[in-house]
């Protein structure tokens, strides 16, 4: 957002938030549209935890729908979160970039010096 540039770091972000939304629709029941129906499981559990969908191509296709609108409502959000809080998001890179490490209390320490600190 600061450079307006995508790169490849937030790739296994990704992949791992798209997972997760993934199983919040089609094994946790975490949809509207679908509720509590189970969409896929889990075969094989111990050894590779490889899912094996139990619905058809178009709910297949209904379910991938769903989990786009989970992430696309989880970027919003993200977005708007580094956007209201940008100088503090400075503030702290700056203290990485001369540290290179920062403790939790020094985060916090950050944190709580900012009145309107990180809205959503």
């Amino acid at each position: 957002m600061e450079f307006n540039v995508q790169t490849t770091g937030a790739s296994n972000d990704i992949e791992k938030a798209t997972r997760m939304a993934r199983s919040m629709v089609s094994m946790y029941g975490m949809s509207e549209k679908f509720g509590m129906m189970g969409l896929e499981s889990l075969q094989n559990r111990y050894l590779d935890g490889r899912s094996v969908m139990n619905v058809s191509e178009r709910t297949g296709a209904d379910l991938d729908e769903e989990v786009r609108k989970i992430l696309d409502a989880c970027y919003d959000k993200a977005v708007k979160l580094l956007e209201n809080n940008k100088e503090k998001m400075r503030e702290i890179a700056e203290f990485l970039f001369t540290k290179e490490t920062m403790t939790g209390d020094e985060f916090m320490e950050m944190y709580a010096s900012v009145p309107e600190s990180f809205d959503f």
